[in-house]
């Protein structure tokens, strides 16, 4: 836990990057056609986007058939989630959102591994990570029903705590935002504020207000066209409009989110980037891009549960990703956890099937993050020790 803690007076020393607080002259772009991505042009094409504008859009990244299907069953999963499922997400109200197995459903395996095995996508993702297996940090959909208010312009990763400002410290980190439908501007397509990305101002809302553009105009119909994907740095300003059109669909976003793996032989010290959520179902912890490919060969029962938790990988070629504990423990050593901490004991009933009498109290928010797991897990070995005491 301490090797984990990085201290804002420590940071000082490890900057890369100088304080740039930008200002609407440093937007790059108000164009949608800026960042439209020709995969039959050289990747490199692809990656000087990115880095200028901070933002790609992929079309036709997956077919109608995988998109409709994935779609039906992530409208079946939002009608039957349960609360404790559920991740929180900004301006919540008429949201929803949860993690993923991939392997849960036919629907799923097939999105992930179209998404995995598209190979503009991989060496684009490659080139910009400097890793052909990076590791899955996000299998989530996000949904918007008529009736949701605007989410609020804001960066996934912050600035006290993110690969620009510190390179050294932390992992760059991408989302690929999907849309399972046709997106109007009126059902709540996406907006970006180009050239974001390099800011480190705490406030930029006005600014991208005036200067954004929509991922509905991506497309000369109007829309965030369905099976298109956007990838864009998480530390870009973004914004979901309200969902206002009264005869549309909820709009169902998928999202698959990466960064680089760390290495093994102990070089990579870098931490998970502040601020973000980094939603991703428990036992979906340690995987890769490789993984991906093939997931119901490689990260079903019990292979992905081994591999959550650092213990093993099913195939010899299998890389680490960051592994459940690792995460969790870099997460809350610096109380990134959020409104994630109290739902983490529940994980921990789900891979270790504990009753809640054989762990630890609950966690409390009056304490630090570090202090309250580390009395939680002592508590918790305590228990298990007069167990196995009274059983022998």
């Amino acid at each position: 836990m301490d090797r984990s803690t990085r201290l804002d007076h420590e940071l000082l020393d490890e900057i890369t990057y100088y304080e740039r607080i930008c200002t609407p002259a440093d937007i790059t772009s108000v164009n949608a056609t800026d960042i439209l991505a020709d995969t039959q042009a050289p990747v490199s094409q692809g990656v000087e986007q990115m880095m200028r504008h901070g933002a790609l859009f992929i079309p036709n990244l997956l077919p109608p058939n995988v998109v409709q299907a994935l779609r039906d069953y992530a409208v079946r999963r939002n009608d039957a989630i349960l609360p404790h499922e559920e991740y929180p997400v900004s301006q919540g109200r008429r949201r929803k959102s949860f993690g993923y197995d991939a392997t849960e459903d036919e629907a799923l395996a097939t999105a992930v591994q179209t998404v995995t095995r598209n190979p503009y996508l991989h060496q684009l993702m490659t080139q910009l990570l400097g890793d052909a297996d990076p590791a899955s940090t996000e299998i989530t959909t996000i949904t918007q029903y008529h009736g949701a208010g605007e989410m609020y312009w804001h960066q996934d990763t912050k600035s006290d705590g993110n690969a620009i400002k510190f390179a050294r410290t932390y992992s760059h980190s991408y989302s690929l935002f999907m849309p399972l439908q046709n997106t109007t501007q009126e059902m709540g397509a996406t907006e970006l504020c180009l050239g974001s990305h390099y800011c480190t101002n705490e406030e930029f809302s006005e600014a991208c207000q005036e200067h954004s553009i929509g991922l509905h105009e991506t497309s000369t119909h109007g829309y965030f066209e369905a099976g298109g994907a956007a990838l864009f740095n998480q530390h870009a300003w973004h914004m979901a409009p309200p969902h206002t059109d009264p005869h549309a669909s909820e709009r169902v976003v998928f999202i698959m989110s990466f960064i680089a793996r760390p290495t093994t032989n102990g070089a990579d010290t870098r931490q998970l980037s502040r601020g973000t959520y980094f939603h991703q179902k428990w036992n979906m912890w340690g995987h890769t891009w490789l993984d991906l490919q093939d997931p119901m060969q490689t990260m079903a029962w019990p292979f992905s549960w081994l591999k959550c938790l650092a213990l093993w990988c099913a195939h010899p070629m299998q890389h680490w990703g960051y592994d459940l504990v690792t995460a969790t423990v870099m997460r809350f050593s610096n109380d990134q956890l959020g409104n994630d901490l109290t739902r983490l004991v529940g994980i921990w009933e789900d891979i270790l099937h504990l009753p809640a009498a054989w762990h630890g109290v609950n966690l409390e928010y009056e304490v630090s993050q570090k202090r309250a797991w580390r009395s939680f897990v002592h508590d918790t070995l305590e228990i298990l020790h007069g167990l196995a005491l009274q059983l022998t």
